[in-house]
């Protein structure tokens, strides 16, 4: 008996290790996306304003 609740301990403390990583993973993904993604939105918000001045410099008689 006692060397099954050993097993079933050792084995909860793996899963819990692994879920631990698997988090830490998933937050980096997130983390990455989020950064991707608010520096596109910059890179487009830069492109639109160079755009309209570009725009702006052309069709000013």
């Amino acid at each position: 008996m006692k060397i099954y609740f050993s097993a079933k301990l050792f084995f909860f403390q793996e899963l819990r290790l692994i879920l631990i990583q698997i988090d830490r993973i998933y937050d980096q993904i997130v983390f990455f996306k989020t950064f991707y993604f608010y520096l596109y939105i910059i890179k487009r918000c830069s492109f639109e304003v160079s755009f309209r001045m570009t725009k702006a410099k052309l069709f000013d008689f």
